[in-house]
């Protein structure tokens, strides 16, 4: 019995300086590694407000493929637009789609790029409340910020006219979303609908001076002439949106950047005329010239990497 007792107290006392041994490499090395490759390695949000700095324009794309395209071509920031999903699902975009089917599109897309991504979160799906849990959602999914608008989203089945939540209401989303990011430079862009849905560009500006205390990081006011967005930068100070204009119009006119449609209905063009040639003459002979160059797709669709690393665990030889 005195040798078990021994021996289990050797054990014990074995374990602890092993276990107090482990617990001060986990509190040193990984702290510093952290912060080593935090210093490196800067957030989608941070790149995306880097390139605030200069006027750019960003596509607004529908697929991973597309977005592995503007990454090709340089693009410093995609949008996934709340019509993306819409699309995908053969639906028309009154706001029947729900957070999870804008959170599983735009994260499928942000999860295989390198590229930042801005998506569109419309009103945030419900109150202030559900915001704080969006932004959280999106936030983990990988994306560089969200745009949320002031509309009132309640389906309007091509109703002529919308309407807005109230400007409280608005402010409340706005302090929900700053207070749920984790990374601080997560992009907060506000688009404040008033001008489309009738409203004075007296109560936009006075919105959007709310929103900009609130903590809006950047703004886009739908159906402002892209030379009156002075106006609104001298209000909020804040990197402005567009949905037009070229690099020179923006630089002028005082806008950050344009996100620029329609990328789904040009590719679904490219199809029709296809189809319309394969009915006419039997053949996509003409089409396919257009058609994207074979090594092209192969790096978009990055089969070569897949090859290697089956290569790499002796699943191909």
């Amino acid at each position: 019995m005195e040798d078990r007792s021994k021996r289990r107290a050797f054990i014990r006392s074995t374990a602890a300086v092993a276990a107090g041994a482990l617990a001060g490499s986990t509190m040193s090395v990984p702290a510093s590694a952290a912060v080593t490759a935090k210093a490196q390695s800067p957030s989608k949000g941070a790149r995306f407000r880097e390139a605030l700095k200069q006027p750019f324009h960003a596509p607004v794309i529908e697929s991973v493929l597309q977005a592995r395209l503007c990454e090709l071509e340089g693009f410093p920031l995609v949008c996934v637009s709340g019509q993306a999903p819409s699309r995908a699902l053969g639906i028309p975009d009154v706001g029947l789609i729900t957070m999870t089917d804008l959170l599983n599109h735009a994260g499928t897309i942000a999860a295989n790029v390198d590229v930042p991504v801005l998506a569109d979160v419309e009103d945030g799906k419900g109150t202030a409340s559900h915001v704080y849990r969006t932004i959280q959602l999106f936030e983990r999914a990988g994306m560089a910020g969200i745009l949320i608008e002031d509309a009132d989203l309640l389906p309007h089945m091509g109703a002529p006219k919308g309407d807005l939540v109230t400007m409280a209401q608005m402010v409340d989303k706005i302090h929900a979303s700053v207070d749920a990011r984790r990374d601080p430079s997560f992009v907060i862009v506000v688009a404040s609908v008033g001008l489309r849905e009738s409203r004075t560009m007296n109560e936009v500006m006075e919105r959007a001076a709310a929103y900009e205390e609130a903590g809006a990081d950047a703004f886009w006011f739908p159906g402002l002439p892209l030379q009156d967005n002075p106006k609104a930068a001298a209000v909020v100070k804040k990197p402005l949106m567009s949905t037009d204009g070229t690099l020179a119009q923006l630089k002028d006119a005082k806008v950050a950047f344009a996100a620029i449609l329609d990328f789904g209905t040009i590719s679904l063009g490219a199809v029709r005329r296809a189809l319309q040639e394969l009915r006419t003459t039997g053949s996509v002979q003409n089409a396919t010239r257009e058609a994207l160059p074979r090594e092209i797709f192969r790096q978009l669709d990055r089969s070569q990497e897949v090859r290697d690393r089956s290569r790499k665990y002796n699943v191909i030889k």
